[in-house]
């Protein structure tokens, strides 16, 4: 099927599950209306005009059978002589004549799909003079009997989300187990958190999945340190205090972990094969597939780590752990295709470790640039998204030149782009030995659609990134390249001492081998560089780089890795499964219970600015999750509907005028004072809810627009 139908299709399953989750609300006032003997006059699902309308004994009819059931009444009434009188409504003269056969409610879905109501006689909530006197309006049952009608929708949102999530966990549910990786400049990494890592609690509150660790991380106090629980092999249970930071590109407090991913080789669309292939022959891997799983690591077998208490999942930690003891000396994995048992056993090539400065990019944050002791590769695209490849951009792209910035390094680059957002960045970028000039749309999030990294498989160097901080406790950045000159930009590496070289890999290399007696007799060294001008008349200039003690040791200390592997293994992950139907009852209650505490903690968040306005989705900003929830199975998708309904449980009673919960105040008020709010304050409350609600609405939509076009 082809993927625009797929979305499509995806968008239609959401927006029938959002109106599902409106109609079960509103079929939670109309029962209990029902229940309390109170005339409904509409049922409906959506506002404004209606599209398609239903009444026993007149039937269905395009649009709204009011006219038919008007001129019934006017007929009965001719016929009979009975008048049982008319009241004024927000849409007009309402005749209260019942029709013998006909029903008094109308069915009807309506054009504007953002809701629901149901409209009960004497009782509209854009209309509070709307009242009646008949016996069986809304104002003439008690006011205990309006309190459960008033709850009613929330009521069954509540049971919905409940019965939802019973399902869900019965069936099982696939999440990210809550296995860490660390990067190094991380506010985890400070604290001493490392990749492999279980979190077991936050704060003293149990960690189930890797969503779990995200949520109460997000959702912390402003400004307090939390307490991380972690189980670390062969060292059991440890504890961490660390401090969150605003991470602006997520826009909610972080501390900058990652999900780990498992064992299994990623199966990826059939537009990134091409990519995960690149990947894999990079680290000598050209005869893994998608699918297969790592099983062994120089022969030894890789021992599963338990998450409690979904069972266990295989991880890649003894392959990173391998690649950073090999001293760069390739080594034996195994892996095991699952479909057939096939064995496929390779040789895997760590890669290099680079020093990094933390470089600062204003108001977007900071952005960690590796280098060698200040030596910096110009910008690279190591991955490219649909958005990036649609842009013209390729893996291995070298960027010569990005907005007015000359051969940029990664923050110089993401920089530029992330101060172009919402238009486009002109750039041309090494191909192969051919320039290419590309005009590249940026997001309105300042992103053109790759990663970025460090172009060190070639000659190239960039300019040396600015240190974020230069207080006391600024990590060093090793920069010792003043004696080659402050612009460094486009300039090109052959040779390091007597050995050429044709990237910053073999600049590495032949660093570390020309100052060995300089290491093991803890001094400084001096080392030839020769430098050739990017442009065309091939300038050379050899110049004297002095290093001191301390940075030939930094050089030395530079090991090995298998981070970047990480690229291609999938997702760890457990399925949240019942043991039996009862449990399976447990766990749904349990979500629901944390679903509803969490909706009221993200609202606290909002008011003390833990959380930003700009988390908050509306109508357009759902429909796009939903949609990629989608892809991942019906499941995944009841359990996301689960989600919404438990959502507008308590949105819809929030003590706000128009919506349940301030109504339900207002029926505690005439409760305490034998007399209704007056119709004055009434209004005034009305108008103060429309436009709280209208504005909202025209904010998250506005933020959902653009975050979806970005």
């Amino acid at each position: 099927m082809p993927e625009s139908l797929i979305t499509l299709w995806n968008v239609l399953l959401v927006l029938l599950g959002f109106g599902f989750v409106i109609f079960w609300h509103e079929l939670g006032h109309f029962l209990t209306a029902r229940w309390a003997k109170i005339r409904v006059l509409e049922f409906a699902v959506g506002f404004g005009p209606a599209i398609l309308a239903y009444r026993k004994g007149i039937g269905f009819r395009r649009g709204t059978t009011n006219p038919e059931y008007e001129e019934l009444q006017k007929k009965h009434r001719f016929e009979t002589g009975e008048d049982m009188g008319t009241v004024v409504t927000e849409t007009g003269r309402l005749d209260l004549d019942k029709v013998p056969g006909v029903s008094q409610t109308e069915y009807r879905l309506n054009w504007v799909p953002l809701g629901g109501y149901v409209r009960m006689l004497g009782q509209e909530d854009a209309n509070p003079t709307a009242t009646s006197s008949a016996p069986d309006s809304y104002t003439q049952v008690p006011i205990w009997k309006r309190m459960i009608v008033v709850s009613g929708g929330v009521i069954m949102n509540v049971i919905l989300a409940a019965v939802l999530f019973v399902v869900v966990y019965s069936v099982g549910l696939q999440s990210n187990a809550p296995v860490i990786q660390v990067p190094a400049d991380s506010p985890a990494a400070k604290a001493g958190l490392e990749t492999g890592d279980i979190v077991r609690s936050v704060n003293g509150q149990k960690v189930e999945v890797f969503q779990d660790l995200l949520l109460k991380i997000g959702l912390s106090k402003k400004g307090a340190p939390l307490t991380v629980e972690v189980e670390r092999p062969g060292q059991g249970l440890l504890r961490f205090e660390v401090e969150p930071e605003y991470n602006e590109t997520a826009q909610i407090r972080a501390i900058g972990v990652y999900a780990l991913p498992g064992a299994a080789i990623v199966t990826p669309d059939n537009a990134d094969r091409d990519t995960l292939g690149r990947l894999l022959t990079a680290y000598g891997l050209e005869n893994v597939e998608p699918g297969m799983v790592l099983t062994s690591v120089n022969g030894v077998p890789i021992e599963p780590a338990t998450v409690d208490p979904w069972g266990t999942v295989l991880l890649p930690t003894a392959l990173l752990d391998a690649a950073n003891a090999s001293d760069g000396v390739p080594f034996e994995i195994t892996f095991v295709d699952p479909a057939d048992d096939r064995t496929v056993s390779e040789r895997f090539q760590p890669r290099p470790e680079f020093s990094f400065t933390v470089a600062d990019l204003g108001d977007a944050g900071s952005l960690a640039v590796e280098h060698l002791l200040g030596l910096t590769p110009p910008l690279k695209v190591t991955q490219t998204s649909e958005a990036g490849r649609k842009a013209g951009l390729l893996e291995g792209d070298v960027f010569v030149r990005l907005g007015d910035v000359q051969w940029p390094n990664s923050a110089e680059g993401v920089g530029v782009i992330r101060a172009a957002a919402g238009g486009t960045v002109r750039a041309t970028v090494l191909r192969d030995s051919d320039l290419v000039v590309l005009e590249l749309p940026v997001s309105e999030a300042g992103t053109v659609g790759f990663s970025p990294g460090g172009a060190f498989d070639a000659p190239y160097l960039a300019s040396t990134p600015e240190p974020a901080s230069t207080g006391d406790d600024a990590p060093e950045d090793w920069r010792r390249t003043g004696a080659l000159g402050d612009d460094l930009a486009g300039m090109r590496l052959t040779s390091v001492g007597f050995s050429p070289v044709g990237s910053l890999f073999d600049a590495r290399s032949a660093l570390i081998d020309q100052t060995m007696d300089a290491f093991n007799a803890e001094a400084g060294a001096a080392v030839e560089l020769t430098l050739a001008s990017s442009n065309a008349d091939e300038a050379m200039r050899t110049v004297r780089w002095e290093l001191d003690a301390e940075a030939v040791k930094h050089l030395h200390t530079l090991g090995w890795t298998g981070d970047g592997a990480l690229a291609f293994f999938g997702p760890a992950t457990v399925i949240q499964v019942g043991e039996n139907p009862v449990h399976s009852v447990r766990l749904g209650l349990r979500e629901t219970q944390r679903m509803l505490t969490r909706v009221y903690l993200t609202l606290g968040r909002l008011a003390d600015g833990s959380v930003k306005p700009e988390q908050l989705k509306g109508p357009v900003g759902i429909t796009h999750i939903g949609s990629r929830v989608a892809r991942e199975g019906v499941i995944r998708l009841l359990f996301f509907i689960g989600l919404i309904s438990a959502n507008l449980a308590v949105l819809n009673f929030l003590p706000l005028p128009i919506v349940d919960g301030g109504l339900f105040l207002m029926l505690c008020y005439e409760g305490i004072t034998k007399k209704p709010v007056p119709v004055g304050v009434q209004n005034a409350l009305t108008i103060v809810g429309l436009v709280v609600i209208a504005g909202v609405f025209l904010f998250v939509t506005t933020n959902d627009v653009l975050n979806l076009f970005g």
